[in-house]
């Protein structure tokens, strides 16, 4: 439930954050490079990549957690 919580905190947070920056950008008439398609592809590859690499880290860490909790409480 917390984890639910932060998560639609964060996407909260990024949506007016970039509303915010593309307003500043707009207003700034600050022109905007399109980048060929293979740098687009590349670029879209890692961030797919970065989430994947988060979330597998996520479920490393709560294991880890969960095996020095059994360790614990294996000792009492």
């Amino acid at each position: 439930m917390v984890c639910l919580c932060l998560t639609a905190w964060y996407s909260y947070a990024f949506a007016i954050w970039y509303s915010y920056i593309l307003t500043a950008v707009q207003k700034s008439n600050l022109p905007i490079p399109i980048l060929p398609q293979e740098t687009q592809k590349k670029i879209a590859e890692l961030i797919q990549t970065s989430f994947a690499l988060r979330q597998e880290s996520k479920q490393l860490l709560e294991s880890a957690k969960l095996a020095v909790e059994a360790e614990i409480g294996g000792e009492k």
